[in-house]
């Protein structure tokens, strides 16, 4: 993988000096022209260097080169640059273990433009279109016993365009924002998350939703939530730790939905299409996979159908997958071991505690593998599985970085491979996907060339129906202009021919996702939809089907590269400023039965620069099913409603079939607005605002009862803000205060001392009072970032939570969220502009109406979309500002 861009630290002391200690290389003018440079010098002994690179300091040997080369000569030729440097080991055991270099290339502004650190005499790194002015080539030591001589040398080759080696964009995929989204609903205010998955119950029409994500392995948490509004509130689902006929005692301490396991590591959930069972599996760590079943649609996932050993004897394990026969109780669990193979495991009793088959080898030398995948369709091909996945070597031949999809139509037991057609330098993760005709769908992103790619298999062709997913058409690039480079694809499928692929996107400046720099318009989660995707089936076959790209979220979710070296990640490409891996490897995005999308991401733009997790909904658009009517959801305006009767407790496990209403922590809805020219206004409309310290007292899992907290946050310019209210246990005065989300008020890990999420301490100044039903919190406009009027703020929402003093909190001891509001995005509008919604908004955004149901509905009036409309003409001015930036630098298409 490419070395992830970062700022190295300025020069602090004298380089050795390389001999000679600079030089000039002119850039040949013509394709087929080759320049060159070399020196020498001397590596001085050094302390182990565990990152992987060298650093500005005294402990490397620097010769410094400039590049010269003609005004707009990228415009029709690329350059390849290749450094080295050669030794023989000068220490006593003459042996390169003692004496192990690294190569470190800065560019002018200091950031590392290419390394290597491998394990022989000779280290070589390389890079493309390089712009001129003067570079260092640093040589240091990884081990380094005693001085070391070396040799150093560069090439650079001139080829022709970088564009001409490229495919071509694709003239069918229109940046057109055909769709159109929610507010992003924060799932959790509380613990951060990556890798997040979403399904909706297909019981249901969408309003049974469910998120996981991995929290931590060393912490054994890894988080489900379940929504019963269509995703505009979650609650999370945990055992009861007081329940000791549920092993509850062995979940002190976690708030996980299963307890005589661990967890923590990779997360997956599969919702039985049929009868609605969930499966829940969470990774322990790298030894074992552990799998949990709940028969009442997640309110609780007992002992007799939880196993924490799914995966022996194969072992280490990676990135489970979950999925189900429709309407029965065969589930599946599919997990690899890295670089070795894909192994298969089977109940076909819902999981039943010890009736899992040990795992069999399904097929070998698998670097990652995607989703596994049930055919439920009742077709010709009814219960064949699907994997797809990354090869490692097959054969015996280097097919290291190709695509393959393996396929079983004997519940597992035997496996056929067929390589994906013109695939290679695929990066992870590679997800497949079947409509509703057993037709397959399967997308990845090329790291040759940051495109999204589509390939697909037409169930009905002959070839298919002797051998599923034998037959591929030719694949196409998904996304669209501006895009530069695109990461962690995912499909889903409808009808024939009718498929979402999401996917992170930028217009940066940039070679790829580890060199996307800050400040150059950041990242977003996209999506493409077609509604043709199969025409190159056809009698008279297309070139490539239709595409519709549309920006899922309101706001950049990430404004940093990403690094594609996995746990190496930490080490790039500095000490100062590890390789940004916060996002981890994939978001997620789910159809519900009546053909609508729903999306959930990672959002890092906080101080933490950790990742809350968020979902939204299509609300404009076509369905992805014939006959099923499209979307059309009334936007969330400032003031929005949430029923009342919602804020259940207590909510462990079986606990919430007979939970009661907190009324004092029963939320009906938030206003935000400016005061006055110095002071913000946020109002939490609350059932009975007599009873705020009314709160239930004791534990809940290892939460001591202390106090009620009143949360409401947002995100603005990059950070998120909140102001809040504490209320002792018994009290009815609040003590208000406002801060910003940062590691001062962090929720720390015992286990690893780390940020895992937020507390929400008092760290800046608010006043507040109650009345007139609400919560009303005065907070300076200098504590919350000055905004003005029209400053737009995404996400705001209010949240009631009950659990231990603020300073007392970690993630063992966290929080209990009672009740949310849904979310919206605003304006931020003038002093009175919003007296009429002091009363509340219906779920219609209706200033004034009652609170309502607070589901989302199939249809409804479109209202007012202004600032989403003003939020993606923002956006398209960031990515063509950042598309600019590409003057001079590689151009795709």
């Amino acid at each position: 993988m490419a070395a992830a861009v970062g700022l190295v630290g300025a020069l602090t002391s004298p380089l050795f000096a390389a001999n000679p200690s600079s030089g000039t290389v002119a850039v040949p003018a013509n394709p087929g022209g080759t320049a060159s440079a070399s020196w020498t010098g001397t590596i001085p002994v050094a302390p182990p260097n565990v990152t992987g690179q060298c650093s500005d300091d005294t402990f490397a040997d620097a010769f410094a080169v400039t590049f010269t080369l003609p005004s707009g000569f990228y415009d029709t030729r690329s350059a390849n640059f290749k450094f080295s440097i050669t030794w023989t080991p000068t220490n006593a055991q003459a042996d390169a273990a003692y004496n192990d270099e690294v190569i470190t290339v800065l560019a002018p502004d200091g950031t590392v433009v290419a390394r290597n650190d491998g394990a022989e005499t000779t280290e070589t790194a390389v890079a493309a279109n390089l712009k001129a002015g003067t570079y260092k080539v640093l040589a240091c030591g990884s081990i380094n016993t005693s001085d070391q001589p070396y040799k150093g040398s560069l090439t650079v080759t001139t080829t022709s365009a970088a564009s001409a080696a490229k495919p071509p964009r694709n003239p069918n995929s229109a940046n057109d924002n055909l769709l159109q989204f929610t507010a992003a609903t924060v799932v959790d205010p509380l613990v951060f998350g990556g890798e997040p998955g979403l399904n909706f119950d297909a019981t249901t029409d969408g309003s049974r939703a469910f998120v996981d994500w991995p929290v931590s392995s060393r912490t054994n948490i890894g988080v489900l939530f379940r929504s019963d509004d269509g995703g505009l509130t979650f609650r999370k689902r945990y055992a009861d730790a007081g329940d000791p006929s549920n092993a509850g005692l062995v979940c002190a301490g976690r708030q996980v939905p299963m307890c005589t396991t661990g967890g923590g590591g990779d997360t997956d959930v599969n919702v039985n299409e049929g009868n609605g069972n969930v499966y829940f599996a969470s990774q322990e760590s790298l030894g074992a996979q552990a799998v949990a079943s709940s028969f009442d649609h997640g309110v609780s996932f007992d002992t007799n159908h939880t196993d924490p050993v799914v995966s022996a004897p194969c072992a280490p394990v990676d990135r489970q997958w979950l999925a189900s026969y429709k309407g029965t109780n065969d589930v599946f669990l599919a997990f690899h071991v890295p670089v070795v193979a894909e192994c298969i495991s089977h109940s076909t009793t819902g999981g039943t505690t010890g009736t899992w088959q040990p795992p069999a080898i399904g097929f070998q030398n698998v670097t990652q593998s995607g989703a596994l995948v049930i055919d439920n369709t009742g077709g010709p091909h009814n219960h064949t599985l699907y994997v797809s996945y990354i090869a490692h070597v097959l054969n015996g031949l280097d097919d290291l970085g190709t695509f393959h999809v393996a396929v079983s139509t004997d519940d597992g037991a035997n496996w056929t491979d067929h390589r994906i057609p013109n695939t290679a330098s695929v990066r992870s993760m590679n997800k497949l996907q079947i409509d509703s005709a057993g037709n397959l769908y399967i997308t990845w992103a090329e790291s040759n060339t940051e495109h999204t790619w589509l390939s697909t298999s037409l169930a009905a062709d002959p070839a298919n129906a002797a051998a599923p997913a034998s037959k591929w058409s030719t694949p196409v690039i998904v996304d669209g202009d501006p895009l530069t480079v695109t990461i962690f694809p995912d499909v889903v499928a409808g009808s024939p021919g009718k498929i979402a692929v999401s996917y992170y996107g930028t217009a940066a400046d940039a070679i790829d996702p580890d060199h996307v720099l800050t400040g150059q318009g950041g990242w977003y989660p996209f999506v493409s939809t077609s509604y043709n995707a199969l025409c190159q089936w056809d009698a008279t076959p297309c070139k490539s089907p239709s595409f519709h790209q549309s920006v899922i979220a309101h706001q950049a979710n990430h404004d940093d590269n990403i690094c594609t070296s996995g746990t190496a990640c930490v080490a790039q490409p500095s000490p100062a400023k590890p390789g940004n891996r916060n996002l981890l490897d994939y978001f997620d995005v789910s159809l519900d039965r009546q053909g609508h999308l729903g999306f959930v991401w990672s959002d890092t733009r906080n101080a933490t620069g950790l990742p809350f997790v968020k979902v939204a909904r299509q609300a404009t658009g076509p369905s992805l099913f014939d006959g099923k009517p499209g979307v059309l959801l009334g936007k969330r305006v400032n003031g929005v409603g949430d029923p009342a009767g919602d804020a259940l407790y207590p909510i462990a496990g079986k606990k919430l079939l007979t939970a009661s209403n907190q009324q004092g922590l029963d939320l009906l809805g938030t206003t935000i607005e400016i005061k006055d020219a110095k002071t913000a206004t946020v109002r939490m409309r609350v059932a009975d605002s007599s009873k705020v310290g009314a709160i239930p007292t004791g534990m809940d899992d290892l939460s001591q009862l202390q106090q009620a907290k009143y949360i409401t946050r947002w995100d603005f310019g990059g950070n998120a803000w909140y102001v809040g209210a504490n209320v002792p246990a018994g009290s009815t005065t609040p003590t208000f205060f406002s801060g910003k989300v940062s590691n001062d008020e962090g929720m720390l890990s015992p286990a690893s001392g780390g940020v895992m999420g937020n507390t929400y301490q008092p760290l800046t100044a608010a006043t507040g009072k109650v009345e007139d039903g609400a919560i009303v919190i005065d907070v300076p406009l200098e504590a919350i970032g000055s905004p003005t009027v029209n400053s737009p703020l995404y996400s705001v929402g209010s949240y009631a939570l009950i659990g231990p003093q603020d300073q007392m909190v970690t993630l063992n001891t966290a929080p209990i969220t009672v009740d949310a509001t849904p979310t919206f995005d605003v304006a931020l509008a003038g002093p009175g502009a919003q007296d009429i919604l002091k009363g509340g908004n219906g779920p219609g955004g209706t200033p004034g109406a009652a609170g309502g149901s607070g589901t989302l509905p199939a249809t409804g009036d479109l209202g007012d979309w202004a600032l989403i409309g003003l939020g993606l003409g923002m956006l398209g001015l960031g990515l063509t500002a950042g598309r600019r930036r590409l003057a001079g630098a590689r151009r795709e298409g």
